[in-house]
């Protein structure tokens, strides 16, 4: 479960992250430094908590995201992959955004200075840059925001899933020439359009590798993230495979899916279609969860 490499004794970026082999002392190591690969430190006493935040009921049946439970079963599995415990599997179901915000709140405020990472997954609904709870859509941005200021954190990565649709357009899977069909559809959720647009959907910071399950403007089918998640990592050990190494081979496997969605307004006609998941990093270094 860990890297087999001593660990640095400082806390920060030298703890937390390190070349994979050292080329010794020279005059230009600071040149060569930049050209060698980095690998974070996963050798801490504690693999870190991973963190589930479910919203299944939307207060209308059309709304509610049935079936969100094996979402969470798979999402199990996969922090079991990575080596997380039982124990440090948190899971809230259906909360506030204020209780949201102040989870992840008391969370940078806990010393995680014996935690290699953690990992945060949010299973919603979504807009273009906003997420939903049953009350309020609050700016994806607001994630960064409650994580800012973890000092024991700092050089170690964060890792965030979320699992919502960005957006109505729609890409039509059966036409594959260059003329194919975008559908474009107003962002709506439970009759109301969103109105608003928020900045920061990516985080500004260092060490985060952030995975949606679509492209911005697009839906995002669910289940397939968690699903697709729980296979790859179940193999990634026998691989090898670093970090992005996984999500590139989830990627792949969403290339050779479809599904079919309802177009806007009425739904009621159904065509096949397209998805691809988003992956960005912020990330120094690789990250071997195994």
């Amino acid at each position: 479960m860990t890297d087999s490499n001593a660990r640095e004794t400082s806390v920060g970026m030298q703890s937390a992250i390190r070349p994979s082999e050292r080329s010794g002392n020279t005059a230009s190591s600071g040149r060569e430094e930049e050209s060698v690969p980095f690998t974070y430190d996963m050798g801490h006493e504690n693999r870190g908590d991973f963190i589930i935040f479910v919203f299944r009921d939307f207060g209308d049946p059309k709304w509610n995201r049935d079936g969100t439970e094996g979402e969470v079963r798979n999402l199990r599995e996969v922090a079991k992959n990575w080596g997380f415990p039982t124990h440090s599997i948190k899971e809230h179901w259906d909360v506030t955004e204020e209780k949201l915000q102040d989870e992840l709140k008391q969370w940078a405020e806990t010393n995680h200075e014996k935690d290699d990472c953690v990992v945060i997954a949010i299973l919603t609904h979504g807009l273009e840059d906003v997420l939903l709870t049953k009350e309020t859509r609050f700016p994806i941005g607001e994630i960064w925001k409650c994580l800012k200021g973890c000092d024991t954190m700092e050089g170690k990565p964060k890792i965030v899933l979320i699992q919502a649709c960005r957006g109505g357009q729609l890409d039509e899977a059966e036409n594959k020439s260059s003329s194919r069909r975008l559908i474009s559809s107003p962002d709506v959720i439970d009759g109301r359009e969103k109105k608003y647009v928020y900045e920061y959907i990516y985080p500004e910071e260092p060490d985060y590798i952030v995975m949606y399950p679509t492209a911005k403007y697009f839906p995002a089918f669910r289940g397939w993230l968690c699903h697709d998640l729980r296979e790859v990592t179940s193999i990634a050990r026998d691989k090898g495979w670093d970090l992005m190494n996984q999500m590139t081979a989830v990627t792949r496997k969403f290339g050779s899916k479809t599904g079919k969605h309802g177009i806007y307004p009425s739904y009621q006609e159904k065509i096949m279609i397209t998805q691809t998941p988003e992956i960005f990093s912020s990330l120094r270094g690789k990250i071997f969860l195994h």
